[in-house]
């Protein structure tokens, strides 16, 4: 499934406007941010709660995903997201 056949283009246009808030950062849309990660452009979301951590860092121009989820609130997905992604620019994967 490409991302367009769900919701459509004006669907994908929606999720991926930054908005901005009450606060300096202007990345943010509709719970996702928007930024670059060692030179690549990604969209990521992240949470975490008592009892789950959760990571979920594209990188839309590769067609690269990677999806991280701990049951533990300690357990720093963001972390292990960021090192698998560091590991696949180190290998050339990400280029």
């Amino acid at each position: 499934m490409t991302t367009l056949e769900f919701g459509g283009q004006p669907f994908y246009d929606l999720m991926h406007q930054t908005i901005k808030f009450n606060h300096d950062r202007d990345n943010q849309a509709f719970g996702l941010y928007i930024s670059e990660f060692r030179g690549h452009k990604i969209v990521a979301w992240d949470g975490g709660d008592w009892g789950i951590s959760a990571q979920l860092l594209r990188f839309p121009d590769e067609g690269i995903a990677i999806v991280v989820l701990s049951n533990l609130g300690s357990g720093e997905a963001f972390r292990k997201a960021n090192s698998i992604a560091d590991i696949l620019i180190d290998e050339g994967i990400l280029k």
